[in-house]
């Protein structure tokens, strides 16, 4: 049932932060002089408390002194607004960012890992510099991610302090070139 006070409120299971399926997959594929690598990695279900936004949707004092709210916190409840996603906006309210199930995100995600092409100069061009072979190539890491909500990472480190979750920590993305000489 409905309680006006968080201490007295019943808890229930919300879900399982293990994944149903996680794997990865790619493709390596030769034409030509022309070589491409890409590799992906995802993962289905699980769920995970996102504290972080959490944080940005309380209205405790902090709130209102020069801290960033998400946007999110305009379909907050009002007589006018009464099927909103988010209870009352109202200063200083110390239950509307306690632990519910809104702040459980879906953990699935989708993330292009890696990628590499490669060009092979011909034989006919490297031979005249004593060369048995030269490859330009440009590679990727971390180029896109797609998740549940925009910013928020499930493969990132998982910190767990009392009832604080964050996991905004992006992996890097790096794109890089390179020539490789074979003598």
């Amino acid at each position: 049932g409905k309680t006006a006070s968080f201490e007295s409120a019943n808890y229930y299971e919300q879900g399982s932060i293990l994944p149903v399926a996680f794997g990865g997959f790619g493709t390596t594929l030769s034409v030509g002089n022309f070589d491409f690598s890409a590799s992906f990695d995802y993962q289905i279900g699980g769920k995970m408390l996102d504290a972080q936004y959490r944080s940005l949707i309380a209205t405790t004092a902090s709130t209102y002194s020069g801290y960033t709210v998400h946007k999110d916190w305009a379909d907050s409840w009002t007589p006018q607004n009464p099927n909103a996603t988010h209870p009352r906006w109202q200063y200083r309210d110390k239950y509307t960012a306690q632990r519910a199930d809104r702040f459980y995100i879906n953990a699935s995600y989708l993330n292009f890992q890696s990628f590499t092409i490669g060009y092979t100069l011909p034989k006919s061009w490297v031979r005249p510099l004593q060369m048995s072979s030269v490859r330009l190539y440009a590679a990727g890491e971390n180029l896109g991610f797609i998740s549940k909500r925009k910013g928020f990472d499930p493969r990132s480190n998982t910190v767990a302090s009392g009832s604080s979750m964050t996991a905004y920590n992006q992996a890097i993305r790096n794109i890089s070139g390179g020539i490789q000489v074979q003598f």
